[in-house]
């Protein structure tokens, strides 16, 4: 990469960066003009210190799992548990730091360093792994549209499951073909010496590396099954959360619905640690089931700081503890 290309691949981080800050500070602007904040303050402060004792333990050990996903993904004998688990931390940490999601460029970097796995390789598998998420939350949600099916009368939320599960599905197709014909693509790029086909494939062969788990077996099945279990386990937090503000019916089904609507709003660029636009995506996702908005931001509020304050911590702590300049 040339120093100009350097430069504009800087600026268009930059550019992203502030964009999701304004996309921030528009929520939270949004979030202060409708709802009585002070109130929201308020009702955390009547949630039972253990609460917060339950739902970050529940949110820690979901990494745990997302670490023995990655290890099988990448099928290496050289990658241990450890630096699958310390790079994914780090990742979700910087992400909480860094603009413009810039901790999955630093879990990649941690990761290729610990591991000497090609950094392309490494964030591949990165980009995969962002697709079975996807694939485990539409799920999620669909189920709970099945549970509530007075949701899919409301236009924009039909829109979104559709467009969504659309996009995923692509994706999904796109990456099996890589996976089946990336010989057949490496050789005919070879073949016709198409421009720069040698740095092409190379590209190709890096990224079917991180496809090699996509088989039709029991490992690709099991691989599937983690996917569900990691937010099964963080959708947890959700309905718990909701109980914490003495909301007692159908809590795990809105919990559910919640966890979905959320994070794929998170998809939109936003602050780092995605603040003001995850309590938005909260109180947009609880007023469909009559929760007051006060309530709501609450909720929201609770659930992102048992989220974000320990994962941050610990990134940190591994961070400084494993070396990394």
């Amino acid at each position: 990469m040339t120093i100009a290309e350097k430069k504009e691949s800087n600026l268009k981080k930059y550019i992203l960066g502030a964009f999701g800050i304004l996309i921030s500070i528009g929520a939270i602007y949004l979030l202060f003009q409708k709802i009585d904040v002070e109130k929201s303050v308020e009702l955390l402060k009547t949630v039972p210190t253990y609460y917060y004792f339950l739902l970050i333990p529940i949110y820690l050990s979901g990494f745990f799992v997302r670490a023995f996903r990655w290890k099988l993904m990448l099928k290496s004998e050289n990658v241990s548990f450890r630096n699958c688990l310390d790079s994914i931390v780090i990742g979700f940490a910087g992400n909480n730091i860094i603009p413009a999601r810039g901790g999955e460029l630093l879990r990649m970097f941690f990761f290729s360093k610990k591991t000497n796995v090609n950094k392309l390789t490494a964030i591949s598998s990165i980009g995969v792994e962002k697709i079975l998420d996807g694939v485990a939350l539409i799920s999620i949600l669909v189920i709970t549209l099945l549970l509530q099916p007075s949701l899919m009368e409301i236009d924009w939320l039909q829109k979104l499951t559709y467009t969504v599960s659309l996009f995923v599905v692509l994706l999904l197709v796109a990456l099996i073909i890589l996976r089946i014909y990336s010989d057949w693509i490496i050789n005919f790029i070879t073949e016709k010496k198409l421009p720069l086909h040698k740095l092409l494939a190379g590209i190709i062969e890096k990224i079917a590396d991180a496809l090699k788990f996509l088989k039709w077996d029991k490992s690709t099945a099991f691989i599937l099954i983690l996917s569900i279990v990691i937010w099964l386990i963080e959708g947890a937090m959700f309905p718990l959360g909701i109980q914490a503000f003495g909301v007692t019916e159908s809590t795990w089904l809105i919990g559910f619905f919640m966890l979905a609507i959320v994070n794929f709003g998170l998809v939109v660029p936003s602050s780092p640690g995605y603040v003001g636009v995850f309590q938005a995506m909260t109180v947009v996702a609880l007023l469909l089931f009559s929760i007051p908005e006060e309530t709501a931001l609450s909720i929201g509020i609770l659930i992102h700081l048992c989220q974000f304050i320990p994962i941050t911590i610990w990134g940190i702590l591994v961070f400084l503890i494993r070396g990394m300049k």
